[in-house]
This record gives structure tokens, sequence and C-alpha cells, in this order.
């Protein structure tokens, strides 16, 4: 390492501290969060019931329901910002096939649905099975770390089919969301490209 030293004062990020001029460049690479959103509580249900009956074509009627989580976020800065979502159970543990990050340029927002982040694999019934009860759920609350103020929306896409009904009908519940006024000291990430799934 270099024993010269380089003073950099970020007010949006860092304090003023003194660096071997090599670690420029890892510095570079990397962003340290200054706000925190949270999300308390969120649900994640996938369900259908099958029940077998020779006058459908497919040989059953259905029952299904679904809770989709969905959020949003608006980039009202002058600059990109650069965000982490994380998602945990209601004990803690993190899923890590629900995670988001990247960066969102100055006055771009995004909405993600959940239910299509690639690493996550839902379960379904296949087209054969003509008597089953599928039942899949996840509960939990999920937190956005970002590198300065956004504003941030999230509720929830419901579902419902009966099972003696030929139509469904979806309605939505809004999420709060609550800016935290803890960040850990030594939290940071690495930079990455447009704000998606991990």
């Amino acid at each position: 390492m270099s024993d010269e030293t380089v003073r950099v004062i970020d007010s949006d990020a860092l304090p003023a501290v003194a660096l071997p001029a090599d670690a420029l460049k890892v510095l570079e690479g990397i962003w340290i969060p200054t706000k925190r959103y949270v999300v308390p509580h969120y649900e994640f249900v996938i369900s259908e019931q099958r029940t077998p009956d020779d006058r459908y074509m497919s040989g059953y009627r259905s029952r299904k329901y679904s809770a989709i989580p969905y959020f949003a976020v608006v980039n009202t800065q002058p600059k990109i910002l650069h965000m982490f979502v994380s998602f945990a159970s209601l004990d803690g543990n993190t899923h890590t096939d629900m995670a988001y990050e990247g960066s969102l340029d100055q006055r771009k927002s995004v909405v993600f649905n959940v239910a299509n982040h690639p690493k996550l694999q839902l379960p379904y019934l296949a087209d054969e099975v003509t008597g089953a009860d599928l039942f899949w759920e996840r509960q939990g609350w999920f937190d956005i770390y970002a590198s300065a103020e956004v504003q941030v929306d999230a509720w929830i896409s419901y579902y419902e089919n009966p099972l003696n009904e030929q139509y469904g009908h979806n309605w939505m519940r809004s999420l709060p969301v609550q800016q935290s006024s803890f960040i850990r000291g030594d939290v940071w990430f690495p930079k990455k490209g447009v704000l998606g799934p991990m």
C-alpha cells in the first residue's frame, strides 16, 4: 500500500477520513446507506384447491387465492441513488431469493412484483392434477437501504376465485412504510447496475 493518503469528505455518505491512495479504487466501488425504510409486515400467499368434477373440461373445479407483495421507489434527487432491498421472515431470517439491489437514475421510478423474482421457486399444480390442495405462504418484514432519500410505496395485490364461481376478483391493500432511525455504522454495499433482482 502507498504511504500517500487522500482526505475524503462526502457529507452524504462518509465522515472525513484519511485513506491510502490505493484504497480509493475500492471506495469507488461501494456505497454506504444514509437512509433506511422499513415495511413492518408483508404476506405472500399462493393457494389452490382442486376438486374432481367431470362437468368441467379440465376435469376439476378450482378455488384460487393469492396475496402478492409489490413495492415501488421514486428517485426525486438530482443524482443517481443506490439501494438494497432485503426481505425477512417473522423471526428475522433473510429470504435471499427475494432480494433486490442496484442503482436508480435521477427522477426515475420503478415498480416490482416480488412474485416475478427470477430466483423465487413458487409451487404450482400441474395441469393433469385434478384433486389436490396447495398452500404456500411467507410472512415477515422488509427494509430498503438507500444512499439518499427516496420515495417508497408498498402494497399487497390479492386475487380470489371461489370454488363454485366462474370469475375471480382482485383488490389491493396498502402497506405502511416507516423510516428507521437505526442504520448500523459498519454497513456498506457494492455498487451494482440498474436496480433489480439480485
